[in-house]
């Protein structure tokens, strides 16, 4: 019986201290998604020759304003829409929280 016992106490030590705590690195236990908001319509017609004013969109994360960075496809000069040639231009925008999870929006110019 004593045997028993003392492989018991044995097996228990080696089972209760034996693991390892997990580790997330870098990446908290706790990811806030940003919340992305396009600012204005996600599609947006302008008349050939009219000027186009670009609103921008917002990133937030748990109450903290997180950068956008905007891309564009379609005929923009000096960061500016080239009205003059009509076309459907795509603004594209995304956001990353301190986790590294995007959040991205799109937004269709039309001309």
């Amino acid at each position: 019986m004593k045997k028993i016992i003392l492989y018991f106490s044995i097996f228990s030590c080696i089972l209760f201290t034996a693991c390892e705590t997990e580790s997330t690195g870098d990446v908290s236990g706790i990811t806030n998604f940003a919340v992305f908001t396009i600012v204005g319509d996600n599609v947006i017609f302008v008349k050939k020759g009219d000027t186009y004013i670009e609103l921008g969109a917002t990133a937030d994360e748990a109450g903290v304003s997180v950068p956008v960075t905007t891309s564009s496809i379609g005929l923009f000069r000096s960061g500016e829409l080239d009205t003059n040639v009509p076309d459907n231009y795509t603004l594209s925008y995304s956001a990353f929280n301190k986790d590294g999870y995007e959040a991205s929006g799109n937004r269709n110019v039309i001309v």
